[in-house]
């Protein structure tokens, strides 16, 4: 076998799976709620209208109004790009842009406690690649990548929550998870004569499970309020399934000489962190809240292994300009959980820290409220190629949203 028959066999084995799972270990990729939205997240010593479903249901008892809904739109964006992936001198850049219902929620008064039933999608990629580079190897005019990815998690599940005593309420939300991922990936190497070599790999992934939210608020001053949430996603089943093809010209001087490929399908268990989030929320006046969160993804089973423990933070507020007119403004991070570090064969790994900040305006009528805002984060950190090389990652993200709600 040619030396640049054995180099184009890396790039694609090698390559490949490296890329497939990029990214995957920051828990912290888009902010669900109107309210948490603009707020950076900072929500859980908060959470007294549906959004307190997701993150910490043992705020709706302190809901204002019998019954309350929300709804919230929005357009996610997202670039990344890794300096100099490809053969060692074009940047590998990735775009994502998706459209989705990012959340809905109700509340209704029930017994002695609140009712509550929420879907929210904390996750959502719809990323493609397409790009050329001319003459990458010896003996080879041009590579030709083409590569989408669709992954997206959804969770929807009541909710209940009781007040204990004055100022101190439980509540739990029990979520169906439910994730699934298709990732195409198409490539294309076209020797100096005009042969080409072209390898596709469709790979399926789909995961179910219940992901229960266990939360508490304390309220030991009417001007501040502390909250408490405990979660972590347990797997029913995850199936994945791959499907890879090459044909074509292996080496310059043998075209069209060796077919390959592959079908492998298969049971596997993810690995969820248990996730603590503490937050405290402090009203100084009747028109400004601040609200503060710390959260912790702590690795359990194999993870520990394979990542490390992270701690994320919000910082947000809320002020009323007028008593119909209200501002939001909030900064978080999302730090990567991925080890750094040189990666095994056939492997990688990314680490990429995030560091984002969120703004948005909301006008109120006797029963209903819309929202609009904006969250952008941008991310630095690292890429280890299985071949040895460490790459510099850069990525940006801009999230915009519209949200409605509506009380009687």
């Amino acid at each position: 076998m040619s030396a640049v028959r054995v180099r184009f066999a890396a790039l694609l084995w090698v390559w490949l799976p490296a890329t497939a799972g990029a990214g995957v270990f920051n828990y912290n990729n888009i902010l669900v709620g109107e309210r948490p939205s603009g707020m950076g997240g900072a929500y859980t010593a908060v959470s007294d209208d549906p959004a307190g479903l997701y993150y910490n249901p043992a705020g709706i008892v302190y809901a204002s109004n019998n019954s309350l809904s929300a709804s919230v739109n929005a357009y996610h964006t997202g670039t990344k790009t890794i300096t100099g992936a490809l053969f060692n001198s074009a940047d590998w850049e990735r775009h994502s842009a998706v459209l989705m219902p990012n959340f809905f929620g109700v509340t209704q008064k029930l017994g002695p406690g609140t009712f509550g039933f929420s879907y929210a999608v904390p996750d959502a990629v719809s990323e493609n690649q397409d790009q050329t580079v001319v003459n990458p190897l010896p003996g080879y005019s041009k590579y030709l990548i083409n590569f989408n990815d669709s992954d997206r998690t959804y969770n929807f599940g009541p909710s209940y929550a009781i007040e204990l005593t004055p100022g101190l309420s439980l509540g739990m939300t029990l979520y169906y998870y439910y994730r699934q991922s298709e990732t195409i990936l198409n490539e294309i190497l076209v020797t100096s004569d005009g042969n080409p070599r072209w390898t596709n790999s469709y790979t399926q992934r789909s995961e179910n499970g219940v992901r229960p939210v266990l939360g508490l608020m304390w309220a030991p001053r009417p001007q501040v309020s502390v909250g408490l949430s405990l979660s972590q996603a347990s797997d029913f089943k995850a199936r994945r399934q791959r499907q890879t093809t090459t044909v074509g010209a292996a080496s310059v001087s043998s075209p069209f000489q060796f077919p390959a490929g592959g079908n492998f399908e298969d049971d596997y268990r993810p690995y969820h962190p248990i996730v603590t989030a503490l937050g405290v929320a402090v009203f100084p006046s009747k028109t400004l809240l601040i609200s503060g969160d710390v959260v912790h993804y702590q690795p359990v089973g194999d993870l520990v292994d394979t990542t490390n423990p992270v701690t994320n933070f919000a910082l947000g507020a809320e002020y009323y300009l007028y008593s119909n007119i209200a501002l939001r403004a909030g900064v978080y991070t999302n730090y990567s959980a991925e080890l750094e570090g040189f990666a095994a064969a056939g492997e990688s790994r990314e680490h990429t820290d995030y560091f984002g900040g969120s703004l948005s305006i909301s006008r109120f009528t006797r029963n209903s409220s819309i929202s609009f805002g904006l969250v952008g984060s941008r991310g630095q950190g690292a890429f280890w190629h299985a071949d040895g090389r460490i790459l510099d990652v850069s990525a940006h993200t801009l999230t915009v949203f519209l949200a409605s709600s509506y009380s009687y």
